[in-house]
């Protein structure tokens, strides 16, 4: 009966761990791509302010951070992960300069306040590139997230008080990610093993 249940166990953790295999939304930048070989990835994550995403990266296994962003090619390949999911763009108000502004997931550039306009990444890489939307920064925040300006094809970064919320933010990493599924998989295959072992002992 034990043994059954044992096998019954392992068979639901192999199946748990398949589906959150292919849920997984982790994406690498390929170095043959042209890209730095680090690995990205969307979160949504309604309503949250960046110090809080800021810290939801941290406190992820494998040394993840706010995604920083140094070149054109890492800010497309960037947008590329969430910019046609509706889910990460909420109604932001009405703008006289810009129309309709939508809001976007958080990344990690920061200021020391409003209006300082001395941006830099929460790890502390150099900020050599920027990609600002119309009227950008505009002074009143001192976050970056992205936005939509008027239109879903106008996107840019916005300045924002830290304390604004979004629907998400992306996460980026320089380590090899290993997925919660491998490790559900592992224990199962250890167990099914165990199991194996006792049963020819018997």
């Amino acid at each position: 009966m034990k043994r059954k249940l044992v096998i019954s166990l392992v068979t639901v953790l192999f199946i748990i761990g398949m589906i959150s295999m292919a849920q997984a939304a982790m994406v690498q930048w390929n170095v043959a791509d042209g890209g730095n070989g680090h690995w990205y990835e969307a979160v949504l994550s309604p309503n949250i302010t960046w110090n809080d995403a800021n810290q939801a990266a941290l406190d992820r296994t494998g040394n993840w951070y706010l995604g920083t962003i140094t070149s054109q090619s890492e800010n497309d390949f960037i947008l590329d992960l969430f910019k046609n999911q509706s889910d990460f763009w909420i109604y932001g108000g009405h703008s006289s300069l810009v129309g309709d502004v939508y809001k976007g997931p958080w990344i990690g550039g920061q200021s020391s306040s409003n209006n300082s306009n001395d941006w830099s990444w929460a790890t502390g890489e150099p900020f050599s590139f920027s990609d600002w939307g119309h009227y950008e920064p505009f002074g009143n925040g001192d976050r970056i997230s992205y936005a939509q300006f008027g239109s879903s094809t106008n996107i840019g970064w916005n300045d924002a008080p830290n304390y604004y919320t979004s629907p998400g933010f992306v996460v980026e990493t320089n380590a090899v990610p290993i997925p919660g599924a491998v490790w559900l998989l592992g224990s199962g295959l250890i167990s099914l093993v165990a199991v194996r072992r006792r049963k020819g002992k018997e």
